[in-house]
């Protein structure tokens, strides 16, 4: 017998056992045969070796923060093509009135229109104009006034027009139309539009285009359809629908946040009626972030460079805006930047905000000091806004589990940033300015952020302190706001403190969103206080909300191992919703049932009560006891 080799001694090989015939099993060294002849690979160096694995594997490079942030800054230094986008912008005036557009006094306006129109006998009066008193310089007048809103305006042009007997044509409704944005201007567009439909002027697509667009502007879309449907559809219809029509149907379904119909028109207009232009393609785009579809988004920015359709600037802001929305097309937002930047397109502040809204998605503070870098070196105006977005990446970097000293100092950081934004506030409100833009001011979401930092480092008694902030500043807490102070009781199974938010949300009359029902429900199932959720949940169905699998998996989790009567109960609560369901139709899973623990005993105590006698000293039965001798 061989005396076993210690365990440090031992070496596995792997063998497999071959038959012979007569010999019995034997064990060789296994070694594979390779399919096909022997690859000459030859030699290869370092260099060429890893630009085959960046081929093979690229998102190995996404792992290496160094260079990642080294990518970041090349695509933020990328030089602007100046010289490829040119802008036409209206001339500047002060009241946009005819008098001051052709530069003629209100007297002599009104002797004119009186002269033309045969309301006077006398002779026209001896002016000079700045420009001509024709019709193409009416007509460029109302462009400008429709562009501006200036809807009174625009009617008097129209009027004067008349007087000056001017040929009123579906261009002239249709300008006038257009500067009707406002609710209170409807019934006079409405008006406008059936006057000359009774007059037998032809319709225009422009026109039913535009009185489309004053029912979308205000979130009037029934009116807006059936406007279409009359007009612009079917084997009956009087005009040809344009992309225009279907953009305006498609920006009411944005605005109104109906984006399931914003689907359906975009389909039917390709499916049936004309191919998708750079506008609607940007709409469509808009509303992938939205619902937080970035694959999609890409796949129509990569169709519109297919089709050669021409990019705009909203296309590259609703691209970094799909970006910002998902954590894992972090990265993707700097490359858009600089194709932004490539195609000639300055950012503006509105772009630098998308990007430190995706640097706070991932938590990356350092990318978001490099845009902030970037913008004062671009020399984009840094608002109040803009250091509440930073507040967010510090709240959202404090929630990736740091140790202490790095958490202890960015919350002293954030405390230092929120002091000078609210001394620069006070100043500007001391100041006496007129009109201070909201840049400028401190609004809900930098509070939130600022919010934000404490809830995420679980300090939640400088967190609660900080909602009188929000009177100081004559502000009122959103649903945001509670949520945020929601998510950070429920983390510390804090049931009191959860349902005393709850109470000060039905004070204030907001509705709690998804998220706070979820985390109302999470704190019941993980503190066992089965019939608050229960009431929760029939809030929840009594208020519409869909119940979703992942917020009763922490009750069902409670629930599966011996509490039959409230699992029974949840069961009739959620049964009507399908994905629900699949917790119930399925064998429940074999969670440990871990007993709760005893109390600190003496041994022997608990089998004594089990049989049902006090715990005591035995006494000794001296009967049986040996006699001394």
């Amino acid at each position: 017998l061989q005396r076993p080799q210690p365990a440090s001694l031992v070496y596995f090989k792997r063998n497999f056992c071959v038959a012979k015939f007569g010999l019995g099993p034997r064990f060789e060294k296994y070694v594979p045969e390779l399919k096909g002849e022997p690859v000459q690979l030859g030699e290869e160096t370092e260099a060429e070796f890893q630009e085959k694995l960046k081929i093979a594997h690229p998102e190995r490079e996404l792992l290496d923060d160094e260079l990642m942030l080294k990518k970041y800054e090349a695509s933020l230094a990328e030089p602007m093509q100046s010289g490829k986008v040119v802008k036409l912008e209206d001339e500047e005036l002060r009241s946009y009135s005819v008098e001051e557009y052709f530069g003629i006094s209100k007297e002599h306006l009104t002797a004119l229109r009186d002269v033309v129109s045969g309301r006077s006998s006398d002779n026209p009066p001896d002016i000079r104009t700045t420009r001509r008193l024709d019709r193409d310089s009416f007509i460029s007048l109302l462009a400008i006034q429709g562009r501006r809103d200036k809807s009174d305006q625009a009617f008097r042009t129209m009027s004067v027009m008349e007087d000056l007997r001017m040929e009123l044509d579906s261009q002239v409704y249709t300008l006038v139309i257009s500067s009707c944005k406002k609710e209170e201007d409807i019934p006079r567009a409405r008006e406008l539009f059936d006057n000359m439909l009774m007059e037998g002027i032809p319709l225009s697509v422009q026109c039913c285009t535009a009185m489309m667009n004053c029912y979308a502007k205000n979130l009037q879309l029934e009116e807006a359809y059936t406007l279409m449907r009359t007009y612009a559809l079917g084997p009956e219809r009087i005009i040809e629908p344009d992309n225009a029509i279907f953009t305006t149907l498609i920006h009411g379904c944005l605005r109104k946040e109906n984006y399931q119909l914003a689907w359906d028109t975009f389909d039917m207009m390709r499916q049936f009626y004309v191919e998708a232009d750079t506008i609607t393609f940007t709409l469509m785009i808009d509303i992938c972030a939205r619902q937080y579809e970035a694959e999609k988004a890409f796949n129509f920015f990569d169709e519109m460079k297919f089709l050669k359709l021409p990019l705009i600037d909203y296309t590259y802001n609703s691209m970094l805006k799909v970006c910002a929305q998902r954590f894992d097309y972090f990265h993707k937002g700097f490359e858009i930047l600089k194709e932004m930047k490539i195609a000639g397109f300055a950012p503006d502040t509105h772009s630098y905000h998308q990007l430190l809204a995706s640097c706070g998605n991932v938590g990356n503070l350092k990318a978001a000091d490099l845009v902030m870098d970037h913008m004062e070196a671009d020399k984009i105006p840094i608002t109040i806004k803009t250091y509440g977005n930073l507040l967010n990446v510090i709240a959202r970097t404090v929630q990736r589990g740091l140790d202490h000293k790095l958490k202890a100092a960015l919350i002293e950081r954030s405390d230092v940033i929120f002091n000078q934004l609210q001394k620069f506030a006070l100043d500007r409100k001391a100041s006496g300015a007129p009109l201070v833009p909201e840049e400028d001011t401190i609004t809900v979401p930098v509070l939130n952020n600022y919010l934000l930092v404490y809830a995420n480092a679980m300090h939640l008694r400088q967190a609660e302190g900080l909602l009188p902030l929000f009177e100081e500043f004559g502000l009122q807490p959103n649903s945001h706001t509670y949520t945020i102070l929601l998510k950070m009781f429920s983390r510390a199974r804090r049931v009191e403190q959860c349902f005393d938010i709850y109470r000060q949300m039905k004070q204030r009359d907001i509705i709690p969103n998804k998220l706070a029902w979820t985390h109302l429900l999470n704190v019941c199932a993980k503190t066992k206080y089965y019939n608050n959720g229960f009431k929760i949940l029939r809030l929840m169905i009594a208020n519409d909300f869909e119940i979703m699998p992942k917020q009763i998996y922490l009750f069902y989790r409670a629930l599966a191992s011996n509490k039959v009567p409230e699992l029974n109960e949840l069961k009739e609560l959620v049964w009507p919703y399908p994905k629900c369901r699949v917790f119930f139709l399925r064998p429940p899973p074999a969670y440990p049932q871990h007993p709760e623990p005893h109390t600190h005993v003496r041994p022997g105590e608990v089998k004594r009560k089990l049989k049902g006698k006090r715990w005591k000293k035995k006494s000794s039965n001296r009967k049986n006891k040996p006699k001394s001798k």
